[in-house]
C-alpha cells in the first residue's frame, strides 16, 4: 500500500499541471494581445484568418500586411493615428479610412471578410496578389460564402475608389429685390448639413421679428430688409459668420496598432467636424455715390471738348452716367440749364460698376456752340437720379470761340 502512494502523488501533480496549462492555452498570451475578430479562419490554420482583429483596447482592425505572421498572441501597441501607412499618399489614405469608418466596425463575419480584402488591396496590393489575391484569401472561408464575400468585396473596393478629397465650401451672398431697394435675400451655398449662425450689419432678417442674428444651414434662403445707420447716407448691407460647423468626415488618416514581427493593424480614425467662416457684402452695396467733375475750360470750333467724372462709393450694379452741356443765352446774368439751351448730349448713358475717373465721349465742336458752355453730368441708378452736377459750376465750364480769321493780304500783281 505505502509504495503505491508515491505513484497517485505524481498522477495528483501530473493531473494539476495538465490543468493549469490547458487554462494558459486558453487565454491570450498577453494582455495587451490582439485577438481573433469577426470573420473567416482556414481549416487546419486557426491563425490563417479572413476578416478583423480585436484590439486590446476592444476595436476591430485589419491586417495591411498579407504574408507576415498573424499580430494574434502578441504584444499589439496603439500607435495613434497617422497620415500615412505603407507610404500611401492622401487619396489612398482617403480611401483607406472611409472603407474602414463605413463599413470596418462589424461583428458579421461576411462584411469583416470582405473589408479585410479590400484592405490589401488598398493598402498591400503587391504583396496581396503576391500570396494569390482573392482566391487565396477566399478558401479561408466556407465554400457556399464566397461568393458573397467576393460581391461584398468588389462592392467596397468600386465605393472606395470613388472617393475624393473635395473640401468643404460656405459661400454667404445676398441678392437684393430690384423692386425693393431695402429689400433682399440672404443664401448660404454650402457643403450639405453645413449649420451656423450669420450676424447682419445694417440689416434685420424679415421672418425673426427684427434680429440682426440668425440660424442658418446649407441651402437657406432667408428675406432681409435694410436698416440704414442713423444719420447716415453711404452704407452696405454686410452679413458674416464663423461658426459654420461642417459635419464630421473620415480624415485622410487610420489608426494604426502595431505588433513587433508580425502585422500591422489598421481601424478608422476618429471624424472630426470642420469649422468654416464666410461672410456677404450686399450687392448692390446700398451706397450714395458721390460724383465731381471737371470740363475742358476752352474750346475753339471745328475741334472738341471733353468733361471727366470723379466718383466714390459707387453701386456695382444699375448706375449709368450721362453729360449735358448748355450754352448760355447772350447777356445771361444767371446759368441757364433748360431743354432750350441744350448744346451737347451723350450719345449713350456709360454704365459705371466702380469707383475712378470716367470720360465723356469727344464732343465736336460747332459754330452753333460758340460761346459759354456750362456741364452738367447726371447719374442714374435704375432709371432714378442719385447724384447730378450743378448747373454754373465754375469747374464745369466751357468758354467756346471761333478760330481767328488770319489777316486778309492784298493781292500784289505782276
Amino acid at each position: 500500500m505505502s509504495s503505491s502512494r508515491p505513484k497517485i502523488r505524481s498522477m495528483i501533480a501530473l493531473s494539476v499541471f495538465a490543468a493549469v496549462l490547458g487554462a494558459l492555452l486558453l487565454v491570450p498570451l498577453s494582455a495587451a494581445a490582439a485577438s481573433i475578430g469577426p470573420g473567416y479562419q482556414q481549416p487546419g490554420k486557426p491563425l490563417n484568418h479572413l476578416g478583423g482583429y480585436l484590439t486590446p483596447g476592444g476595436r476591430v482592425a485589419y491586417c495591411i500586411d498579407p504574408g507576415l505572421p498573424s499580430a494574434v498572441a502578441r504584444d499589439t501597441g496603439d500607435s495613434g493615428v497617422v497620415g500615412s501607412v505603407n507610404g500611401l499618399g492622401a487619396a489612398e489614405m482617403l480611401r483607406l479610412n472611409t472603407l474602414l469608418d463605413r463599413y470596418g466596425e462589424t461583428s458579421d463575419a461576411n462584411t469583416a471578410a470582405a473589408v479585410a480584402m479590400a484592405v490589401w488591396t488598398i493598402a498591400g496590393n503587391a504583396a496581396y496578389q503576391a500570396e494569390g489575391g482573392d482566391g487565396y484569401a477566399l478558401v479561408r472561408a466556407p465554400a457556399d460564402q464566397r461568393m458573397a464575400i467576393q460581391a461584398l468585396a468588389d462592392r467596397f473596393r468600386a465605393e472606395a475608389a470613388a472617393v475624393t478629397a473635395t473640401p468643404p465650401t460656405a459661400v454667404l451672398s445676398i441678392s437684393i429685390d430690384t423692386g425693393d431697394d431695402y429689400g433682399g435675400i440672404l443664401a448660404l451655398d454650402a457643403t450639405p448639413g453645413v449649420t451656423g449662425t450669420v450676424v447682419l450689419t445694417n440689416a434685420v432678417f424679415a421672418d425673426t421679428g427684427g434680429y440682426t442674428r440668425s440660424p442658418i444651414s446649407a441651402g437657406a434662403r432667408l428675406a432681409v430688409v435694410a436698416v440704414p445707420p442713423s444719420g447716415s447716407t453711404a452704407y452696405r448691407i454686410l452679413a458674416s459668420s464663423s461658426d459654420l460647423v461642417v459635419p464630421a468626415a473620415p480624415p485622410a488618416s487610420v489608426h494604426v496598432y502595431s505588433t513587433s514581427g508580425a502585422q500591422t493593424l489598421v481601424a478608422a480614425a476618429d471624424s472630426s467636424s470642420i469649422v468654416l467662416a464666410a461672410s456677404a457684402s450686399d450687392l448692390r452695396d446700398r451706397l450714395t455715390p458721390s460724383l465731381s467733375t471737371t470740363a475742358q475750360s476752352a474750346a475753339e470750333v471745328g475741334g472738341t471738348v471733353i468733361d471727366t467724372a470723379s466718383l466714390l462709393d459707387v453701386p456695382s450694379s444699375g448706375v449709368h452716367l450721362r453729360w449735358f452741356g448748355y450754352l448760355q443765352p447772350i447777356g445771361s446774368s444767371t446759368p441757364q440749364c433748360a431743354a432750350s439751351t441744350l448744346a451737347f448730349e451723350s450719345s449713350e448713358p456709360v454704365t459705371i460698376t466702380t469707383d475712378g475717373v470716367v470720360a465723356s465721349e469727344l464732343f465736336a465742336v460747332t459754330d452753333r456752340s460758340v460761346g459759354t458752355v456750362f456741364w452738367v453730368a447726371t447719374l442714374t441708378r435704375n432709371d432714378v437720379v442719385v447724384a447730378k452736377g450743378i448747373c454754373g459750376d465754375s469747374a464745369e465750364t466751357t468758354v467756346i470761340t471761333s478760330p481767328e480769321t488770319p489777316p486778309h493780304l492784298p493781292v500784289v500783281s505782276g
